[in-house]
């Protein structure tokens, strides 16, 4: 759910699970909110759980490791060295595939008919999940027959 529409059913999500339903929820919508001290600092209160998706957190990890609050990590570059990765309660780490996600890409459109141009719009950073997914729709396209187009956006 990204963009504005995604934000606002978010934003209703929670505000229905925090009002009268008892939670105490903090949403962090940039990754500089997420700081040690962040974490420190809730760590010592009754936390119930932390749910955390955002890329290159691995100071915040550390201190997230050494809690024993119930944590969801999900799209996160955790590195093999990691000390969350020896938590051995408490703890769901949820992975994706890219390579798989731009293999499924390509078979859908191609699922709805040929057409004469497949794009793969990307953005400008070069994040490794972004190559992987192009890369991978890409070659599913070939051994269909079909080029894909590569664009970038963003800044």
């Amino acid at each position: 759910t990204v963009g504005p529409t995604g934000w606002r059913k978010r934003t209703g999500v929670f505000r229905y699970l925090s009002e009268g339903h008892l939670w105490d929820m903090e949403f962090m919508t940039f990754p500089s909110d997420w700081t040690q001290d962040f974490i420190r600092r809730n760590g010592t209160r009754e936390v119930d759980g932390i749910l955390l998706s955002a890329p290159d957190v691995e100071d915040i990890l550390e201190e997230v490791a050494k809690t024993d609050i119930p944590t969801v990590l999900f799209n996160i570059n955790i590195s093999e060295q990691s000390a969350i990765l020896k938590r051995k309660t408490g703890i769901r780490i949820l992975h994706h595939n890219s390579a798989e996600i731009g293999h499924l890409a390509a078979h859908h459109l191609l699922s709805m008919g040929s057409v004469r141009t497949y794009l793969y719009i990307r953005p400008k950073t070069n994040y490794p999940w972004s190559a992987q997914r192009e890369a991978e729709f890409a070659q599913t396209l070939k051994t269909f027959g079909f080029t894909a187009i590569s664009l970038a956006y963003g800044t």
